[in-house]
């Protein structure tokens, strides 16, 4: 991880490269380090912090400067979905990963499910996609089963299926979602169709 802060240091342009492989990095960063790559988003605009640690922390590094024009429209979609991700790293539990190719392009996505008060997140590479859970015992995390699986075998395609799962009930699988992704990076769910999926597990 010392890497990528090192990137982040010198070359900030490189965080807005979209790199698939930058949102593995972000499983192994600190809160401190999040908040650092973060900030570096804005940083590369010139925006002025007013927190201590922060201004000090860019006004260190040979790029930083700065802009007393900035302000939040400077940010690209790309700057604000990558800054979200990075929120979601800060602010909730990770509970799975996975590596895979969802659609079919040969191409790995970078799948990851946290949760925070009633909500699963699940991210995909930068696709932050949330779940409000109003499932029986929703708050009982080690209840939700999260693993990727092939509903139809006929084509290249994955699913990701959340399940609220019990050994102990008669029907451990009470509630599903499936999620999928297409090749335009477009994520969609649909419940109805997972309605008695079974992975054999």
């Amino acid at each position: 991880m010392k890497k990528l802060l090192l990137i982040l240091f010198f070359f900030p342009l490189i965080v807005i490269s979209q790199s698939e492989s930058i949102y593995e990095d972000f499983s192994r960063m600190s809160q401190k380090e999040l908040r650092i790559a973060r900030n570096t988003v804005y940083a590369k605009y010139g925006r002025e912090f007013k927190s201590n640690d922060l201004r000090e922390y860019f006004s260190s590094t040979i790029w930083y400067k700065v802009n007393s024009s900035y302000n939040d429209g400077m940010l690209t979609k790309k700057d604000k979905e990558l800054i979200r991700v990075i929120k979601v790293w800060e602010k909730s539990d990770l509970i799975w990963s996975s590596k895979v190719d969802l659609d079919g392009d040969s191409k790995i996505d970078y799948c990851y499910g946290f949760v925070t008060n009633n909500e699963i997140i699940i991210v995909i590479n930068q696709s932050v996609n949330l779940y409000n859970l109003n499932w029986p015992r929703h708050n009982y995390w080690d209840d939700v089963r999260i693993e990727v699986v092939d509903i139809n075998q006929k084509d290249n395609n994955k699913e990701i299926w959340i399940s609220q799962y019990d050994k102990n009930e008669e029907d451990p699988n009470r509630e599903n979602i499936f999620i999928s992704k297409n090749k335009n990076n477009i994520v969609s769910s649909f419940p109805e169709t997972a309605y008695g999926y079974n992975s054999g597990t």
